[in-house]
């Protein structure tokens, strides 16, 4: 593990760097204004322009505050937004595109691998502005396999058009064996 700062202080188990703090942990790479890291217990609670990426699995992360256990690779980040990977879903008769997965929310819990949004929304349409999102309480993301939302509203250029108690969407490369099709918005030469 790496940690660098402008500053760094200590206050026991406490490292508390200050000023373009980086801490890099195998492909995980945390960058953030502040951050005070405990040795013992590998706590890390990051404040101010929070970025968490790791570009191994396609994620890329941004909060104002960010709790974080890089042992167990669990935490929570506050008001967030961020990517995951997301495959084109390549068909004769569907629209794709390159885009990534975007979230974003009020709290994001990261267990592992997985996401749990909290009060956010869904889309992969380019951002800002996209045109269409899948709003929800609760949204749980696992990159490059599925986001399954609860009780989510899609709207259409923030007109709500209807209403799932459950709505899951595939991530991976060749998902799809029924159901409903995420709308992609996009340009196709092929016809």
């Amino acid at each position: 593990m790496v940690l660098e700062a402008d500053s760094q202080a200590t206050d026991g188990p406490w490292r508390l760097l200050r000023g373009r703090v980086e801490i890099r942990r195998e492909q995980m790479v945390l960058t953030a204004d502040e951050v005070d890291y405990n040795d013992q217990t590998a706590e890390a609670v990051a404040r101010g322009n929070v970025h968490f990426s790791h570009p191994g699995r396609k994620e890329d992360v941004y909060a104002s505050t960010f709790h974080y256990n890089l042992d167990t690779v669990n935490g929570a980040f506050f008001n967030v937004r961020g990517t995951v990977s997301s495959a084109s879903q390549a068909s004769p008769r569907v629209l794709t595109t390159n885009e990534p997965f975007y979230f974003q929310g009020e709290v994001a819990h990261k267990t592992g691998d997985h996401y749990l949004v909290i009060n956010g929304w869904v889309t992969n349409c380019k951002t800002p502005g996209p045109w269409w999102t899948l709003r929800s309480p609760r949204t749980t993301i696992v990159p490059g396999r599925y986001a399954l939302m609860q009780r989510s509203v899609f709207r259409l250029r923030k007109v709500p058009l209807f209403y799932a108690p459950a709505y899951y969407k595939s991530l991976e490369r060749v998902p799809r064996s029924s159901g409903f099709l995420t709308p992609n918005i996009g340009n196709s030469s092929r016809r």
